[in-house]
């Protein structure tokens, strides 16, 4: 689920979901030498099976950059439209 323990330290306490509806919680990073890296511990409200796949909604605000070219003067580009 996650590449490195910044990944899972930026999600601490992010909620979980498995397929069959079970809800958890993101606790904090395993330590280092346990496991690959991003590995996480987490609590569930009940007994999760080996089996089942864990989601996590995650949404990343990113700011557009300006595509744009703001027109300063409306009327002179009106008047270079209608001579098309």
């Amino acid at each position: 689920m996650f590449n490195s323990q910044l990944e899972v330290s930026k999600f601490e306490g992010a909620k979980v979901r498995t397929v069959s509806g079970i809800r958890g919680m993101i606790k904090k990073a395993a330590r280092e030498g346990v496991g690959p890296n991003g590995t996480f511990r987490a609590t569930f409200e009940d007994k999760i099976k080996l089996s089942d796949i864990v989601f996590l909604r995650t949404y990343y605000q990113v700011k557009p950059i300006q595509f744009y070219n703001p027109i300063l003067s409306h009327s002179q580009n009106r008047l270079m439209k209608t001579t098309y």
